[in-house]
Protein backbone atom coordinates (compact mmCIF):
# COMPACT_ATOMS: atom_id res chain seq x y z
CA UNK A 1 0.00 0.00 0.00
CA UNK A 2 1.57 3.32 -1.05
CA UNK A 3 1.71 6.34 1.22
CA UNK A 4 -1.12 8.24 -0.49
CA UNK A 5 -3.51 5.29 -0.30
CA UNK A 6 -2.55 4.66 3.31
CA UNK A 7 -3.20 8.27 4.27
CA UNK A 8 -6.48 8.21 2.35
CA UNK A 9 -7.63 5.22 4.40
CA UNK A 10 -6.66 7.01 7.63
CA UNK A 11 -8.62 10.11 6.58
CA UNK A 12 -11.68 8.04 5.64
CA UNK A 13 -11.62 6.43 9.08
CA UNK A 14 -11.36 9.84 10.76
CA UNK A 15 -14.16 11.25 8.64
CA UNK A 16 -16.39 8.30 9.49
CA UNK A 17 -15.96 8.73 13.24
CA UNK A 18 -18.53 11.49 13.89
CA UNK A 19 -21.13 9.70 11.77
CA UNK A 20 -20.48 6.43 13.57
CA UNK A 21 -20.86 8.10 16.94
CA UNK A 22 -24.10 9.75 15.83
CA UNK A 23 -25.49 6.38 14.72
CA UNK A 24 -24.47 4.89 18.04
CA UNK A 25 -26.33 7.68 19.81
CA UNK A 26 -29.44 7.08 17.73
CA UNK A 27 -29.30 3.42 18.61
CA UNK A 28 -29.11 4.35 22.27
CA UNK A 29 -32.06 6.69 22.05
CA UNK A 30 -34.45 4.26 20.40
CA UNK A 31 -34.71 0.61 19.43
CA UNK A 32 -37.31 0.01 16.72
CA UNK A 33 -37.59 -3.67 17.66
CA UNK A 34 -38.72 -2.75 21.14
CA UNK A 35 -40.87 0.22 20.19
CA UNK A 36 -43.88 -1.94 19.44
CA UNK A 37 -43.74 -3.92 22.68
CA UNK A 38 -43.10 -1.30 25.32
CA UNK A 39 -42.98 2.45 25.84
CA UNK A 40 -39.52 3.99 25.85
CA UNK A 41 -38.34 5.33 29.21
CA UNK A 42 -37.37 8.97 29.47
CA UNK A 43 -33.76 9.44 28.44
CA UNK A 44 -31.28 10.97 30.86
CA UNK A 45 -27.87 12.58 30.39
CA UNK A 46 -25.86 9.36 30.39
CA UNK A 47 -28.02 7.87 27.64
CA UNK A 48 -26.60 10.33 25.10
CA UNK A 49 -23.25 9.13 23.79
CA UNK A 50 -22.59 12.44 22.03
CA UNK A 51 -23.66 15.46 24.07
CA UNK A 52 -23.01 18.12 21.43
CA UNK A 53 -21.08 19.03 18.31
CA UNK A 54 -18.86 22.00 17.53
CA UNK A 55 -17.86 23.40 14.16
CA UNK A 56 -14.77 25.61 14.23
CA UNK A 57 -13.45 27.59 11.28
CA UNK A 58 -9.92 28.95 11.65
CA UNK A 59 -7.04 30.67 9.91
CA UNK A 60 -3.68 32.02 10.92
CA UNK A 61 0.09 31.93 10.70
CA UNK A 62 2.15 28.87 9.82
CA UNK A 63 5.74 28.40 10.99
CA UNK A 64 7.97 26.18 8.85
CA UNK A 65 11.21 24.35 9.58
CA UNK A 66 14.45 23.15 7.99
CA UNK A 67 14.27 19.66 6.54
CA UNK A 68 17.82 19.48 5.17
CA UNK A 69 20.87 21.05 6.79
CA UNK A 70 24.26 19.67 5.80
CA UNK A 71 27.48 21.12 7.25
CA UNK A 72 30.18 22.76 5.19
CA UNK A 73 32.85 20.17 4.40
CA UNK A 74 36.31 20.66 5.84
CA UNK A 75 39.57 19.91 4.01
CA UNK A 76 39.74 16.48 5.67
CA UNK A 77 36.15 15.48 4.95
CA UNK A 78 35.90 12.33 2.84
CA UNK A 79 32.87 12.12 0.57
CA UNK A 80 31.79 9.08 -1.42
CA UNK A 81 31.39 9.83 -5.14
CA UNK A 82 28.01 11.47 -5.87
CA UNK A 83 26.94 11.19 -2.21
CA UNK A 84 26.85 14.99 -1.81
CA UNK A 85 24.59 15.73 -4.78
CA UNK A 86 21.84 18.31 -4.39
CA UNK A 87 18.46 18.22 -6.10
CA UNK A 88 16.81 21.36 -7.39
CA UNK A 89 13.12 22.10 -6.86
CA UNK A 90 12.41 21.33 -10.51
CA UNK A 91 13.54 17.74 -9.96
CA UNK A 92 17.05 17.48 -11.41
CA UNK A 93 20.40 16.92 -9.72
CA UNK A 94 22.85 19.80 -10.01
CA UNK A 95 25.96 18.98 -12.06
CA UNK A 96 29.47 20.25 -11.39
CA UNK A 97 29.04 22.65 -14.29
CA UNK A 98 25.90 24.15 -12.74
CA UNK A 99 27.18 24.26 -9.17
CA UNK A 100 30.80 24.83 -8.17
CA UNK A 101 31.05 22.70 -5.02
CA UNK A 102 34.44 24.18 -4.15
CA UNK A 103 32.71 27.52 -3.69
CA UNK A 104 29.14 26.59 -2.70
CA UNK A 105 28.52 24.11 0.11
CA UNK A 106 26.44 23.52 3.24
CA UNK A 107 23.06 23.10 1.51
CA UNK A 108 20.00 23.97 3.59
CA UNK A 109 16.40 23.36 2.52
CA UNK A 110 13.63 25.08 4.44
CA UNK A 111 9.85 25.12 4.40
CA UNK A 112 9.16 28.83 4.89
CA UNK A 113 6.49 30.50 7.01
CA UNK A 114 3.06 30.80 5.43
CA UNK A 115 -0.65 30.75 6.20
CA UNK A 116 -3.04 28.01 7.35
CA UNK A 117 -6.81 27.64 7.00
CA UNK A 118 -9.10 24.84 8.04
CA UNK A 119 -12.04 23.41 9.92
CA UNK A 120 -12.38 21.47 13.15
CA UNK A 121 -15.45 19.30 13.90
CA UNK A 122 -15.79 18.21 17.50
CA UNK A 123 -17.93 15.60 19.24
CA UNK A 124 -18.45 16.18 22.96
CA UNK A 125 -18.49 12.93 24.94
CA UNK A 126 -18.63 14.65 28.34
CA UNK A 127 -19.01 18.22 29.58
CA UNK A 128 -15.31 18.85 29.01
CA UNK A 129 -13.88 16.15 26.77
CA UNK A 130 -14.34 16.06 23.00
CA UNK A 131 -12.85 14.33 19.97
CA UNK A 132 -12.04 16.70 17.11
CA UNK A 133 -11.57 15.89 13.46
CA UNK A 134 -9.22 18.54 12.03
CA UNK A 135 -8.65 19.28 8.35
CA UNK A 136 -6.09 21.99 7.50
CA UNK A 137 -4.55 23.48 4.36
CA UNK A 138 -1.31 25.46 4.35
CA UNK A 139 0.10 27.63 1.57
CA UNK A 140 3.82 28.32 1.78
CA UNK A 141 7.13 28.10 -0.12
CA UNK A 142 10.45 26.26 0.06
CA UNK A 143 13.97 27.58 -0.42
CA UNK A 144 17.43 26.10 -0.99
CA UNK A 145 20.33 28.14 0.41
CA UNK A 146 24.06 27.49 0.08
CA UNK A 147 27.12 28.82 1.86
CA UNK A 148 29.15 30.97 -0.56
CA UNK A 149 32.79 30.60 0.55
CA UNK A 150 34.11 33.40 -1.72
CA UNK A 151 31.46 36.09 -2.29
CA UNK A 152 31.94 38.40 -5.26
CA UNK A 153 32.16 41.37 -2.88
CA UNK A 154 35.24 39.83 -1.25
CA UNK A 155 33.61 39.62 2.17
CA UNK A 156 33.22 36.76 4.64
CA UNK A 157 31.39 33.55 3.63
CA UNK A 158 27.62 34.07 3.53
CA UNK A 159 24.39 32.19 2.91
CA UNK A 160 22.88 32.77 -0.53
CA UNK A 161 19.47 31.78 -1.83
CA UNK A 162 19.99 29.39 -4.73
CA UNK A 163 16.61 27.90 -5.64
CA UNK A 164 12.96 28.30 -4.55
CA UNK A 165 9.58 26.66 -4.94
CA UNK A 166 6.93 29.33 -4.41
CA UNK A 167 3.94 26.99 -4.53
CA UNK A 168 4.25 24.48 -1.69
CA UNK A 169 0.97 23.15 -0.29
CA UNK A 170 0.57 21.17 2.91
CA UNK A 171 -2.52 19.07 3.69
CA UNK A 172 -3.19 17.74 7.18
CA UNK A 173 -5.94 15.60 8.66
CA UNK A 174 -5.94 14.64 12.33
CA UNK A 175 -7.99 13.28 15.21
CA UNK A 176 -7.38 15.17 18.45
CA UNK A 177 -8.50 14.57 22.02
CA UNK A 178 -9.32 17.93 23.62
CA UNK A 179 -10.11 18.78 27.23
CA UNK A 180 -11.80 22.09 28.08
CA UNK A 181 -10.93 23.62 31.45
CA UNK A 182 -14.21 25.55 31.44
CA UNK A 183 -14.56 25.36 35.23
CA UNK A 184 -11.56 27.72 35.39
CA UNK A 185 -12.53 31.00 33.75
CA UNK A 186 -11.27 34.56 33.82
CA UNK A 187 -13.50 37.20 32.23
CA UNK A 188 -15.33 34.34 30.54
CA UNK A 189 -12.12 33.00 28.94
CA UNK A 190 -11.14 29.40 29.59
CA UNK A 191 -8.18 27.31 28.35
CA UNK A 192 -8.17 23.97 26.57
CA UNK A 193 -5.48 21.40 25.90
CA UNK A 194 -5.23 18.56 23.40
CA UNK A 195 -3.16 15.87 21.77
CA UNK A 196 -3.66 13.85 18.60
CA UNK A 197 -2.30 12.18 15.49
CA UNK A 198 -2.92 12.37 11.78
CA UNK A 199 -1.58 12.24 8.25
CA UNK A 200 0.30 14.94 6.34
CA UNK A 201 1.06 15.52 2.65
CA UNK A 202 3.74 18.04 1.63
CA UNK A 203 3.07 18.87 -2.02
CA UNK A 204 5.74 20.59 -4.13
CA UNK A 205 5.38 22.05 -7.63
CA UNK A 206 7.51 19.42 -9.40
CA UNK A 207 8.95 17.06 -6.78
CA UNK A 208 7.10 14.02 -5.52
CA UNK A 209 4.78 14.50 -2.56
CA UNK A 210 6.31 13.80 0.84
CA UNK A 211 3.76 12.26 3.18
CA UNK A 212 3.69 10.60 6.58
CA UNK A 213 2.03 10.35 9.97
CA UNK A 214 2.41 13.09 12.56
CA UNK A 215 1.75 13.90 16.19
CA UNK A 216 0.22 17.20 17.25
CA UNK A 217 -0.16 19.06 20.52
CA UNK A 218 -2.63 21.92 20.94
CA UNK A 219 -3.21 24.60 23.56
CA UNK A 220 -5.74 27.39 23.27
CA UNK A 221 -8.21 29.76 24.87
CA UNK A 222 -11.87 30.33 24.09
CA UNK A 223 -14.60 32.79 25.01
CA UNK A 224 -18.31 32.78 24.25
CA UNK A 225 -19.40 35.94 22.43
CA UNK A 226 -23.13 35.44 21.81
CA UNK A 227 -25.62 32.61 21.83
CA UNK A 228 -23.89 29.41 20.71
CA UNK A 229 -20.85 31.05 19.07
CA UNK A 230 -17.39 31.61 20.55
CA UNK A 231 -14.06 33.05 19.56
CA UNK A 232 -10.85 31.09 20.10
CA UNK A 233 -7.10 31.36 19.66
CA UNK A 234 -4.76 28.39 19.71
CA UNK A 235 -1.18 27.25 19.20
CA UNK A 236 -0.44 23.88 17.61
CA UNK A 237 2.85 21.99 17.36
CA UNK A 238 3.13 19.33 14.64
CA UNK A 239 6.08 16.93 14.39
CA UNK A 240 6.80 14.13 11.90
CA UNK A 241 9.64 12.38 10.09
CA UNK A 242 10.32 13.80 6.62
CA UNK A 243 12.34 12.07 3.90
CA UNK A 244 14.76 13.94 1.61
CA UNK A 245 16.09 13.11 -1.85
CA UNK A 246 19.64 13.95 -0.77
CA UNK A 247 19.75 11.53 2.18
CA UNK A 248 18.67 7.94 2.79
CA UNK A 249 17.17 8.61 6.21
CA UNK A 250 14.41 10.82 7.55
CA UNK A 251 14.66 14.03 9.54
CA UNK A 252 12.36 15.08 12.36
CA UNK A 253 10.56 18.23 11.27
CA UNK A 254 8.33 20.50 13.39
CA UNK A 255 5.65 22.87 12.13
CA UNK A 256 3.85 25.43 14.29
CA UNK A 257 0.51 27.18 13.81
CA UNK A 258 -0.90 30.23 15.55
CA UNK A 259 -4.60 30.16 14.68
CA UNK A 260 -7.69 32.27 15.32
CA UNK A 261 -11.29 31.43 14.56
CA UNK A 262 -14.94 31.15 15.45
CA UNK A 263 -16.73 28.17 16.96
CA UNK A 264 -20.39 27.19 16.68
CA UNK A 265 -21.95 24.93 19.32
CA UNK A 266 -24.67 22.46 18.26
CA UNK A 267 -26.49 20.89 21.20
CA UNK A 268 -28.04 17.46 20.63
CA UNK A 269 -29.32 16.92 24.19
CA UNK A 270 -32.87 18.18 24.92
CA UNK A 271 -32.98 21.37 26.94
CA UNK A 272 -34.70 19.82 29.96
CA UNK A 273 -32.16 16.99 30.13
CA UNK A 274 -29.24 19.42 29.95
CA UNK A 275 -30.82 21.72 32.56
CA UNK A 276 -31.26 18.79 34.96
CA UNK A 277 -27.68 17.69 34.40
CA UNK A 278 -26.29 21.22 34.91
CA UNK A 279 -28.24 21.50 38.18
CA UNK A 280 -26.81 18.18 39.37
CA UNK A 281 -23.27 19.25 38.49
CA UNK A 282 -23.71 22.58 40.31
CA UNK A 283 -25.08 20.78 43.37
CA UNK A 284 -22.13 18.35 43.37
CA UNK A 285 -19.67 21.25 43.23
CA UNK A 286 -21.36 23.02 46.13
CA UNK A 287 -21.24 19.83 48.20
CA UNK A 288 -17.60 19.20 47.37
CA UNK A 289 -16.65 22.78 48.36
CA UNK A 290 -18.45 22.43 51.70
CA UNK A 291 -21.20 25.03 50.98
Amino acid sequence: MNSRLFLAVIWMMLLALPATMALAQDATESDPLEADTQAEPDLVWKDYLVKAYTIRVFGGMFGGDEYLNLPVKSDRTYVDPESDRIMSYDGHWYTDQELDRERYDGPTKTIKDGSTFGVRIGSYLTDNFHLDLVLAYTSTSAVLTLMDATPDNGGAPEQVEWDTDDDVQIYRGALEMIYDFNSTQLWGIYPYLGFGFGGIINRFSYLEDVSGLYLVGTVGIERQIMGTSSLFAQFSYTTFNMSRDELHYTETVAYTDLLFGISFFVDVVPGDVRATHDAEVAEARRNSSGH
